[in-house]
């Protein structure tokens, strides 16, 4: 082994070692507030991708869940399934009583919204 190939794999080792430390971990950031409100729902336009394996909207709505339990958060996916994004008529989503009409309680009964 030569020392060219010593030096690359001492290099590689320490790398691995201090990339995996608690040095390299993030630290907290000066601004915690932006005075700016947060969100209090989302709408999610796509195609199956968007909706397959509890959606990306599920997925999104249980990670605010976890970092804030008490935040209220309403998603909801409008998918066309095979689509591109040139399928949706996304001005027409936003007209008054278009989606999110209805939905479902604890036991599933549809309650209109």
């Amino acid at each position: 082994m030569s020392m060219r190939q010593v030096r690359l794999s001492v290099a590689i080792v320490l790398a691995a070692v201090f990339a995996t430390s608690p040095l390299s971990a993030q630290t907290k950031p000066k601004i915690l507030e932006t005075g700016i409100a947060a969100p209090a729902s989302a709408l999610f336009i796509g195609n199956s991708f968007f909706y397959y394996n509890n959606g990306l909207s599920g997925h999104l709505t249980q990670l605010l869940r976890s970092a804030a339990p008490d935040t209220k958060f309403r998603s909801t996916s409008v998918t066309i399934s095979g689509s591109g994004a040139d399928w949706h008529d996304v001005e027409s989503y936003f007209r008054p009583n278009a989606l999110a009409t209805y939905s479902f309680d604890a036991n599933n009964n549809i309650v209109f919204n």
